[in-house]
């Protein structure tokens, strides 16, 4: 019902709009590599520079369609969502590379650029068939910038929060800490990267290490944990070779070492390549992952993705359409089709977009066994059917999703332990509303899921009202988010930064107020940050 309300009001609300001055555009931007670009959401690097944001998740938090659970604060670890889905259900790249670690999705906020590394970061939908296994719901990527021009940043905050970036040559370095808003929240934390382009040849290498409190995390303990990821990267042209490494320490109780302690090494390798012929775009992608870890054991997969693409004009429409042919090492092999339908009316782009996609267990759901979890070898992959509808009136732009999910995957209450079983079929639908008026950005969605009949410990929080807003003044800026998550209070956060001549004064959730993304973890309140940004030599000759 509330699905067909939504149709109704989408179809009215642009129908008035169409009755204006027709107006005939060019073009409407779509490809068969990329898909359609009116999906895509997309901040750059003008806004992270202009908020001084200081972490990832900060960045992402700007997004309307992406919400993060967040148990530590910048970056430490957050469960990331888009749409409703599970951290598990969304892709993250590099450069286009998939960073998804197959040891569990917790590990995925481990990126290893700064945000002053980043050029651009898009989000975009599984309907437009991104070539990745990782893209249930969608799909987020990080674009690195040039590193050769120097720049460096200083700042210090609350809690004893440092945070130092410097790049100069292709080279950059971080590091970050505090000494924690809350009792065993402390954290420090480091990052470096390296680019070099040699004829045509692009290589990037990037390292990340963090050192972390984690009370509460994932289990009602004074946990610690400790990760390093690893990502090296090569391309020419249209191809890509990849390879990245992950080592993640985790101690359930850091009093008692002994109680549960689990050592985990993953690995993956792969190669993209994408190449167009008069018959259309043929792509694959093809990746090793492997993970030798002290309780899970010794695992390996293979997936493999064969991408056929063709972008067609008929009768005023343009279209994009073909096929995945996705398979993965003891898991079976599937025929994903997708399709997308543009047409400019007037001065409204409209644009139908629909995929099929598939996600297999990763390691932890299969094989993970603690005092308070029990992984399930015998889970079956998960299965979606994604659709799309799009307009676009100068700088307001609606879309209205709906996400048909089958033998969705969570952790269900087995007496004293979390059970990973195949919980559900369900449906996931909603609206993304989008305004730019001026220095004003506005973003919001509005989302729905069905209810699980299980005590679940994931698919109960997701916001289902969701509001951003940004204005971008000549000193200052001014962001803020409403959320409203289900089963959990709402959070108004508002955020400010002022500017003065390469300083800049940050103050985070300036009411203070107290909210949490993820049940029993609260979220910092009133933070002050102080901090310096300076292009060219901190100290001049």
């Amino acid at each position: 019902m509330r699905l067909r309300l939504f149709m109704a009001f989408f179809l009215f609300s642009f129908s008035l709009l169409a009755s204006e001055k027709l107006q005939v555009k060019e073009s409407i931007e779509v490809t068969a590599e990329k898909g359609n670009k009116k999906a895509v959401e997309y901040i750059d690097k003008s806004l992270i520079e202009a908020i001084a944001i200081n972490s990832n998740d900060e960045i992402l938090s700007l997004f309307p369609s992406v919400f993060l659970s967040i148990r530590g604060i910048n970056g430490l670890q957050g469960d990331i969502s888009y749409r409703g889905s599970r951290g598990n259900q969304v892709g993250v790249n590099i450069l286009g590379v998939p960073l998804n670690n197959m040891q569990t999705y917790h590990h995925n906020m481990d990126i290893p650029l700064a945000p002053e590394d980043i050029e651009y970061v898009t989000v975009e939908p599984s309907s437009n068939a991104n070539l990745t296994p990782y893209s249930f719901s969608g799909v987020i990527d990080f674009e690195v910038r040039n590193n050769k021009d120097e720049f460096n940043h200083l700042a210090y905050g609350s809690d004893d929060y440092y945070h130092i970036y410097a790049r100069e040559n292709g080279f950059s370095y971080m590091f970050e800490g505090s000494s924690g808003y809350i009792e065993d929240s402390k954290y420090n934390k480091s990052n470096i990267t390296y680019q070099y382009d040699f004829k045509g040849v692009k290589v990037f290498a990037a390292f990340n290490s963090k050192h972390f409190d984690a009370r509460d995390f994932y289990a009602p303990y004074p946990s610690y944990e400790r990760t390093q990821t690893s990502v090296l990267i090569a391309s020419y042209g249209k191809t890509k070779l990849y390879t990245t490494r992950h080592y993640d320490i985790f101690t359930l109780d850091k009093n008692n070492p002994d109680l549960f302690r689990n050592i985990t090494e993953t690995y993956k390798s792969g190669i993209i390549q994408s190449f167009e012929t008069k018959l259309g775009l043929f792509g694959i992608n093809i990746e090793f992952n492997s993970m030798d870890s002290k309780t899970m054991g010794e695992h390996n997969i293979t997936t493999s993705i064969f991408r056929y693409a063709k972008v067609f004009d008929f009768s005023g429409f343009k279209f994009r359409g073909g096929v995945n042919y996705y398979s993965a090492t003891n898991r079976g092999k599937y025929i994903l089709p997708f399709f997308s339908a543009l047409k400019s009316m007037g001065r409204i782009d409209f644009s139908f977009d629909f995929s099929e996609s598939v996600r297999v267990p990763d390691f932890t759901e299969l094989y993970y066994h603690s005092p308070v979890n029990s992984g399930n070898e015998n889970l079956r992959e998960e299965k979606s059917r994604n659709f799309q509808l799009t307009a676009e009136y100068k700088m307001v732009k609606t879309v209205l999703f709906y996400r048909k999910e089958k033998n969705i995957i969570d952790w269900v209450r087995e007496g004293d332990k979390w059970q990973a079983e195949n919980v559900a079929n369900g449906d996931v639908y909603g609206v993304d509303l989008f305004f730019t008026f001026g220095k004003l950005t506005v973003g919001y969605e509005h989302l729905h899921r069905e209810k699980i009949d299980y005590e679940t410990k994931y698919s109960y929080y997701y916001p289902k009202n969701k509001l951003t807003l940004v204005y971008k003044g000549k000193d200052f800026v001014i962001d803020y988010s409403y959320l409203d998550i289900n089963n959990l209070n709402k959070a108004s956060v508002l955020n400010l930064t002022f500017w003065g001549e390469g300083f800049y004064l940050k103050i985070l959730n300036a009411f203070d107020k107290e909210y949490q993304t993820y049940p029993g973890i609260p979220m910092p309140g009133r933070v002050v940050i102080f901090g310096y940004r300076m292009k060219g030599a901190l100290i001049p000759d």
